[in-house]
Order: structure tokens, then sequence, then C-alpha cells
């Protein structure tokens, strides 16, 4: 499994080794290893997963109120996503990053404040291609919980990502920086900010920021250790 607040670094990881931004993105969302490692043995890591994501179907069905269950289906299917898209099966990723989409909606209609949850359905939706219900709900996490870390964080990957917007990444991550960061946050997102101004002053002239296409090249350079962002919060249950 994978914690999440599906930090966004993939930085090829940082984005999409966590690729999350997944699929074609060249960033990644963060997700930190907490269980098994699918590279050690995916076959048996894929098996497991699905045997998880079919038990967890079956308890949300049998009692379709069952809160937490919905919260585990959703990091199930999401870490599903992640396997495939990785393993170059791009379409099959998207597809279960869509329907982790759909168990972390019925999570939130039990308690829409949790913001975490919102944020790895931000996530999940960002990969999954679903780009507007993406930046709706990074917006709204961001808006409901100002004090969350990585909901601006992830934000600012899919701003560059889908919407090619240094300037609005930056600010993201500039007010990220003025919370209760761990210092590994804070080294990052000081990164992060540096790569978008950097960016944002290599403009081609009478470019507006945001407007060109994006150079990722440097982002590949910011190297995320395990456990960097543990200290973040994660909508991960515990069983």
């Amino acid at each position: 499994m994978f914690n999440k607040n599906r930090t966004f670094v993939t930085v090829t990881a940082i984005i999409l080794s966590i690729g999350l931004l997944g699929s074609t993105l060249a960033f990644t969302l963060f997700s930190l290893p907490i269980g098994a490692d699918p590279t050690t043995n995916p076959e048996a890591y894929e098996e497991r997963l699905l045997q998880d994501i079919q038990l967890m179907e079956e308890e949300v069905e049998r009692d379709p109120s069952y809160h937490q269950g919905w919260i585990t289906l959703g990091n199930n299917r999401y870490d599903m996503g992640r396997f495939k898209t990785l393993g170059g099966d791009i379409e099959a990723g998207e597809a279960f990053y869509r329907q982790a989409v759909e168990a972390y909606q019925k999570a939130l209609e039990f308690d829409e404040s949790n913001t975490d949850v919102r944020v790895d359905m931000a996530t999940s939706a960002f990969y999954g291609g679903l780009h507007d219900v993406a930046e709706e709900n990074f917006q709204i996490a961001i808006e409901k919980d100002p004090k969350h870390v990585i909901g601006p964080l992830n934000y600012g990957i899919f701003l560059i990502e889908v919407r090619q917007d240094y300037e609005s990444a930056r600010d993201n991550w500039a007010r990220a920086l003025t919370l209760n960061t761990t210092k590994e946050q804070s080294d990052f997102l000081k990164e992060l900010v540096a790569y978008a101004e950097s960016a944002i002053a290599s403009a081609p002239p009478g470019a507006p920021a945001g407007m060109q296409q994006p150079d990722l090249t440097g982002l590949f350079d910011l190297e995320i250790e395990e456990g960097q962002f543990e200290g973040a919060q994660s909508a991960e249950v515990t069983e």
C-alpha cells in the first residue's frame, strides 16, 4: 500500500513516479510506501492488491454506510492506478484512478470536511484525466483547510502540468511554505518555488507566464528521500 496524501512528487517520481502525475504527466504526486514494495515481486503485489480491492468492494456493498471502507477502497484503487501506470499500462491506470475518485466521493458524502480525503480525490482525478474535478477539489480543500500543506503542494504541480501556470503554482508553493511544514517539506517547497521562478524568468519575451510550454527538465533534479513526507497528513486508515 502507499501512504497518501498523495503528494505529487514525481519529479519522476516527483510526479509520475509519482508520476502522480501519472500517466503522461511529467510530474508525479506524492505516494509514500508503507508496506510491500511493488518492484520486488510485482505479480504478487498486484494479486494482493486486487484481492484487497475486491474485499473492500464487498464490504461497502454489504454496508454502504461503511465510511472508512470507502476511504480504504479509494486508497487501494489509487495504489493500483499507480502500479498500472508505472508499469506502462496508462489506460488501466487511469481507469483505477477514476474508480478511486468514485470511492473518495462516497467517503466525502459522510464527512465532506475531511481534507485528506478530498486532496487524495483531487490527486486521483488529476491522474485519471478528470482535470476539472481535480482543480475544483484542490481549490475547495485549500479554501476549507488553509493550513493543509499537501493541498497547495499538489495543486501547484497540477497547475504546471495541466495549466502551464507557473506563477499560480509558485504562489501556492510559497503559501504552503508559510504553514506548519516539516523541514523536509520546507526544503522541497523551496526547491519548487525556485524552479517555478526560474521558469518564469526564462519565458520568451512577450510570453505571459504560464503560456509557454513547460520545460520540466530541472524538476527531475530534485531528490525525494523515502519517508521525506511522512509527517504529512494522510487519509490512510489504520486497520
